[in-house]
């Protein structure tokens, strides 16, 4: 569901765009960095047959003017290397090698190389590089906010748009939302995060104009999402949200009557939202009925269990699991309930699968010094930083790593990672993570 840009005037209309652009990752990368994570949907826009998006355009346009500049600043890039590795640790370098040659690996020893090689560029590669030129670039919490803005900015735009298509009515066959995405699910999967890093207006100081605006637009991610009826999404939410208030409530600076009151807001917002579904054909068939979205993921990860058994160690290759998936119906006595399956819904399946046995292992790893890496340092700075400081700090960091936790979450019934702009957002909060809790101006 690409839109083709071919026309004379659209070219030259995007040439000044990518120029302007230019000058702007020039003289001010960190906006540039908030711009690109504002286009993140532009990756659904194409020049004619070109095998590369226009978010891809803006990336490369990104990463070759922070080279230049580097190279004309005669920037020791050893030096760079060394302080990312300090802010983001060895075991996340670690996790970077593993997961590039695993899905490397994985393309290459493929049965058909070309959509792989694809992906592995688009949905690995290149955000990865975002992600750690991000973490190069941004210097105090002022800039870290103006990129988490622009990533929120850009997930409110999509919801607005979204919801201009459901007051037309234009949802898909059994009344979902999904506005211009291939799915209802991917559709949440985008504005989930968001989602919770807006919720983060409630916990600051700011004044009364700032929680208004951060109600406002709580409200309409909220409407879109729950527009979605994703399910998946609505559970990754739910348990995010209890663990930042679990967090929340025991960071000194917040105030726990904040805490308590707005988790019983949240508890009375889904035990409604859970009474609405409760005679919903969606819910009914979900509980009761054997071909429900249930059952039917459950056949998925069947297969793809299946097929891990032939290709356990280097996996299929991205991009080839609906081939598989398909190929693999002979080993099953019962007839699909889904034959539409790019994915297998399932993260951790998904990782395995094209990345191979290195690739997950690199994920996991990722995932293991994340984590450490927050506790640790959340250590050191309640004993390093002012309490204004660590008020600022915690409560963005909490936040991004709870924006991380809805996609695990998520992620063990959906693959909210396996898209271009889902893969970009994942890499950009745990860099952006990373960040927050080394910022001290």
């Amino acid at each position: 569901m690409f839109l083709i840009i071919e026309g004379a005037w659209q070219l030259f209309f995007l040439f000044l765009i990518l120029i302007s652009f230019g000058f702007l990752c020039w003289r001010k990368p960190v906006y540039s960095a908030a711009v690109i994570l504002f286009l993140a949907p532009a990756y659904l826009l194409k020049i004619n047959n070109w095998p590369i998006t226009i978010l891809e355009l803006f990336l490369l346009a990104f990463f070759l003017c922070w080279a230049a500049k580097k190279i004309k600043e005669r920037a020791n890039f050893r030096e760079i290397f060394n302080r990312l590795l300090g802010l983001f640790g060895s075991g996340y370098l670690v996790a970077l090698v593993l997961i590039l040659s695993g899905v490397l690996i994985s393309t290459i020893l493929s049965i058909d190389w070309r959509p792989g090689a694809g992906i592995f560029k688009a949905w690995v590669l290149e955000p990865i590089i975002f992600s750690l030129i991000l973490a190069e670039i941004i210097k105090s919490k002022k800039e870290l906010k103006e990129v988490v803005f622009g990533l929120v900015a850009g997930v409110v735009l999509v919801a607005i748009a979204s919801l201009v298509y459901k007051l037309f009515d234009q949802l898909t066959f059994d009344g979902r939302l999904s506005g211009w995405y291939f799915s209802p699910n991917h559709l949440a999967m985008y504005l989930a995060p968001g989602f919770i890093l807006a919720w983060r207006g409630f916990f600051t100081r700011e004044d009364k104009k700032q929680k208004i605006s951060s109600a406002l637009v709580i409200l309409i991610l909220g409407l879109a999402l729950y527009f979605t009826f994703s399910y998946g999404a609505w559970l990754g939410v739910l348990g995010a949200i209890v663990v930042v208030l679990f967090l929340a409530f025991r960071t000194d600076p917040v105030e726990k009557k904040k805490i308590i009151i707005i988790g019983l807001l949240v508890f009375i917002l889904f035990l409604a939202i859970g009474c609405w579904q409760n005679d919903s054909e969606k819910l009914a068939n979900l509980l009761k009925f054997d071909r429900s979205s249930w059952q039917s993921r459950i056949m998925v990860w069947q297969a793809a269990g299946k097929i891990l058994e032939s290709h356990w160690l280097f996996g299929i290759g991205p991009g080839l699991f609906q081939k598989y998936y398909l190929d693999y119906q002979s080993f099953f006595s019962v007839p699909y309930l889904e034959w539409a399956v790019p994915q297998p819904h399932n993260l951790f399946f998904a990782w395995w699968l094209q990345g191979g046995l290195l690739g997950l292992i690199g994920f996991l790893v990722l995932l293991v010094n994340y984590f450490k890496n927050i506790i640790l340092v959340k250590q050191k700075l309640s004993k390093a930083l002012s309490s204004e400081a660590l008020e600022s700090n915690q409560l963005l960091t909490i936040f991004l790593t709870t924006a991380i936790i809805y996609i695990l979450i998520h992620g063990l019934v959906d693959t909210p990672y396996w898209k271009n702009d889902l893969a970009l957002i994942f890499w950009s909060i745990v860099s952006l993570s990373y960040i927050a809790i080394h910022c001290r101006d």
